[in-house]
């Protein structure tokens, strides 16, 4: 049956992102439709797990699909430049509390560049199945923090939320994100802008360099708060690494002309005394840059 909630929204006139967690179930269709003044589709994902797929498409262009699982949820990233009349699709998923990348569902794609005002959250008439649409957020990117759990927020537990949908991050008490330093440093900025959390557990120096392109820098950010060391110190990899990791993240950031701003290394009761000098390394050398 068809279910449909439609949000205003302020007339996006500067870039801008919205996220979403999706999930259908089988034989439901889940949409999310953002639409000019008129009502008019201008771009949408679509969750059909009859077919296996998910849907990125705007008015104006081809559609791209992605690989789409039922009763599963799904993260979904817009980033709409307005400035460019195009948008951008990325999706994460959950595969335990570490899932590895925001993942981009093809290229950045045109669209009739009217003013989006609305986001509607929509089934299909065919559908039989639950659809559910979580954790909606429409702003305008400034700060993305990127980084480790320390980031994130631990998700081994189901009291806490976190970037990885996992239903135990999406459901009850799952649903606190209050915890996660980027939530008390987004309302610094809301309701326009927010600090986008883009954390991921078990992450490493390396793996932060290997995605700060694709989950921070083309997504719009304007700052990058980087915070990573925790699990490169636990896991033994070289201080020289560590750092020149680091570096080369920050330098992405710099040369695509985001603002950087590097975090020192918390402490942890688990560590020896030479993990602990070698977190005193990383953060004398971090505050040095």
């Amino acid at each position: 049956a068809l279910v449909s909630a439609t949000r205003s929204i302020e007339g996006q006139s500067a870039p801008f992102c919205i996220e979403v967690d999706i999930y259908a179930s089988t034989g439901a269709i889940g949409l999310l439709q953002a639409l000019d003044a008129s009502d008019n589709v201008l771009f949408s994902i679509k969750a059909d797990p009859g077919a296996g797929l998910g849907t990125f498409d705007t008015d104006t262009d081809t559609p791209s699909t992605f690989v789409l699982t039922a009763s599963k949820y799904y993260n979904i990233v817009f980033y709409c430049d307005t400035l460019t009349d195009t948008v951008r699709a990325w999706y994460l998923t959950g595969g335990g509390s570490a899932p590895s990348i925001w993942t981009a569902i093809g290229g950045a794609k045109s669209f009739s560049g009217a003013l989006v005002s609305k986001i509607r959250l929509t089934t299909d008439t065919t559908a039989t199945g639950e659809a559910r649409f979580d954790e909606i957020k429409a702003y305008r990117p400034n700060v993305f923090c990127i980084g480790d759990s320390n980031t994130a927020g631990y998700a081994a537990s189901s009291s806490y939320w976190n970037p990885s949908p996992d239903a135990a991050q999406r459901v009850g008490v799952g649903e606190d994100e209050t915890h996660s330093y980027p939530h008390w440093l987004g309302l610094k900025f809301a309701p326009s802008q927010w600090a986008a959390n883009r954390g991921l557990n078990s992450d490493k120096s390396a793996d932060v360099d290997g995605r700060i392109q694709g989950d921070v820098i083309d997504q719009g950010a304007q700052t990058a708060v980087i915070l990573i060391g925790t699990n490169d110190i636990t896991a033994g990899v070289a201080l020289a690494t560590i750092e020149a990791n680091i570096q080369s993240a920050a330098n992405r950031a710099a040369t695509a002309g985001l603002t950087v701003c590097l975090c020192s290394v918390p402490p942890n009761n688990a560590w020896n005394s030479t993990q602990n000098t070698k977190r005193n390394d990383i953060n004398t050398w971090t505050a040095s840059h």
